[in-house]
């Protein structure tokens, strides 16, 4: 499986195995540069909301059978579109910038989370859920965005779903670059040790600049009844 890539950042990375389907999962980001616009993205949309593309998005394969056409790889027989024209079949969930981390949830419904870094104004984890669109480059967390404008959200009403009517979903974490210049994502912890952070998700900002030495830790709460 290769996928191309027009600049050098926005990376995506993470490869994991499901906790319950043991089918692959890879996070990848828009195709780089900013606002996912440019060369090598598409015009009007962007990659993470153009559905034939895997760019922007969290793919499920499975590594174990071969698949059709000669592919390596086969497709899992519920990923949420794999018999829908117009989207590429590995497609588990859409609408990311750069989901630079990704892990699953060890315990409770072993839910998969990713922190997704954001462009200029906002930082973003959500939980993804199959078929899920996530925004970008409609919004960046939960904010609206212009692509030709990142320094500021627009005034104008904010779309609540993407092109082919999925709602679009927000996240469950959201902090500013007075935080931090980039969310670095971590885990929900399932430990023994600590039993004072158990179910609380553990994190991190890179720091200012990536050179003043000010990374900060973090760890969210959930709400009393949150079940991921």
């Amino acid at each position: 499986l290769t996928i191309d890539k027009p600049f050098q950042n926005h990376n995506g990375g993470p490869l994991l195995f499901g906790h319950d389907d043991g089918y692959l999962y890879l996070a990848l980001g828009d195709g780089g540069r900013s606002d996912d616009t440019g060369t090598g993205h598409t015009p009007g949309t962007g990659n993470a909301q153009d559905t034939t593309k895997l760019d922007g998005k969290i793919i499920r394969i499975d590594v174990d059978l071969p698949g059709a056409g000669g592919k390596m790889y086969a497709i899992p027989p519920d990923n949420p579109f794999v018999a829908t024209p117009g989207y590429a079949p590995e497609i588990y969930a859409s609408g990311f910038r750069n989901p630079a981390y990704l892990s699953f949830d060890s315990g409770g419904n072993h839910s998969l989370i990713t922190a997704s870094a954001g462009q200029a104004l906002f930082e973003s984890v959500f939980i993804v859920v199959k078929g899920g669109n996530y925004g970008w480059n409609i919004r960046e967390g939960t904010h609206c965005f212009n692509p030709a404008d990142n320094s500021k959200p627009p005034v104008s009403p904010c779309p609540v779903s993407a092109s082919h009517g999925e709602p679009l979903i927000g996240p469950i974490i959201e902090t500013g670059h007075d935080v931090g210049n980039v969310i670095v994502g971590g885990y929900l912890y399932r430990g023994t040790a600590l039993p004072e952070l158990v179910g609380k998700y553990v994190f991190g900002e890179w720091s200012t600049g990536f050179i003043r030495g000010d990374g900060t830790l973090l760890i969210a709460t959930p709400p009393p009844g949150f079940d991921t």
